[in-house]
């Protein structure tokens, strides 16, 4: 280690650098913008306008909805979906071989590594596979 350091102590003295400090930096200064809105008159004088309220209806009778209704939104995009799967699929992948392995791992002998290897290799892609169901049905909803 001490050898890296002479030498690259070296390097640097024959490069023509012998240790000299580096100039010191200049400091960027943060623009900033100004922005003037104009008021327009409604806005000006009467910040809040009033509101015309309906006519109240009964609450046992149903309200009428306009055909020109707006659809709702999707709720998940492709994108959220992927995800969901692919954390769907990882955490299902640990939690299955966990389960597998600690389901058939042999208390009794401290020294059998095998029968909790087994359970995990069962168990790891069944978790795997639930998990990435699990993970499209949450967002297909």
């Amino acid at each position: 280690m001490i050898d890296g350091i002479v030498l690259s102590v070296a390097l640097q003295a024959a490069s023509g650098g012998a240790l000299t400090p580096a100039p010191p930096r200049q400091v960027a200064t943060p623009t900033t913008f100004a922005f003037e809105r104009p008021l327009t008159h409604a806005a000006s004088a009467d910040p809040i306008p009033i509101v015309q309220h309906e006519q109240a209806s009964p609450i046992w009778q149903a309200s009428r909805f306009s055909p020109t209704q707006a659809a709702t939104a999707k709720r998940f995009t492709k994108t959220d979906r992927v995800i969901a799967i692919a954390v769907g699929v990882a955490g299902g992948w640990l939690a299955g071989g966990a389960i597998g392995y600690y389901s058939t791992a042999n208390v009794d002998n401290p020294d059998d590594d095998t029968s909790g290897l087994k359970g995990m290799i069962i168990g790891a892609p069944i978790g795997a596979a639930v998990g990435g169901i699990l993970g499209y049905w949450l967002t297909s909803r």
